[in-house]
């Protein structure tokens, strides 16, 4: 069970993420504008997030940029990658490619080619799955129909 402290850590960090999406993709948001919505202390504000995410008030402005551009390649796979860095307010395309890789291991083209692949993949398997239950089906009407062609034999021979 979470104390009290923890709580309320996951409220202002809840409230804050708000405030971010919010402004997303605004390229001139900065901790300033984080600092403002928190009605906090610069100071105050990089303890808190320190304490409460593990990192500074830069750091985790950028990390919530990078997430949003995850999710949006992950669920716009047909977009550039110029617009969703565009879209979570980064100006600089190489700048955001290289944040990107450095944060998931990989480019932003590289991601989306591995949703597209997921999702290929998926498709494939369900595709599957619904042939093997067509063929499922199939037998099990052949089993029934013999059982019954059966019953219907002994019941004619007696």
């Amino acid at each position: 069970m979470k104390t009290l402290s923890q709580h309320r850590q996951d409220i202002f960090l809840q409230n804050l993420d708000a405030q971010i999406d919010a402004h997303l993709s605004d390229s001139t948001l900065h901790v300033g504008h984080l600092q403002r919505f928190a009605r906090i202390s610069r100071t105050n504000l990089h303890c808190k997030l320190k304490q409460a995410a593990g990192v500074s008030a830069t750091e985790y402005l950028r990390r919530r940029r990078l997430q949003k551009a995850a999710e949006l390649l992950h669920d716009h796979p047909n977009w550039c990658v110029w617009a969703v860095a565009v879209e979570v307010g980064f100006e600089n395309l190489g700048y955001f490619t290289r944040r990107f890789k450095e944060r998931y291991g990989c480019s932003p083209g590289v991601w989306r080619k591995r949703v597209l692949e997921e999702r290929a993949e998926f498709r494939t398997s369900v595709q599957s799955q619904e042939h093997t239950c067509k063929l499922s089906l199939k037998r099990l009407a052949n089993i029934v129909n013999n059982i019954l062609s059966q019953m219907s034999y002994k019941s004619g021979t007696s």
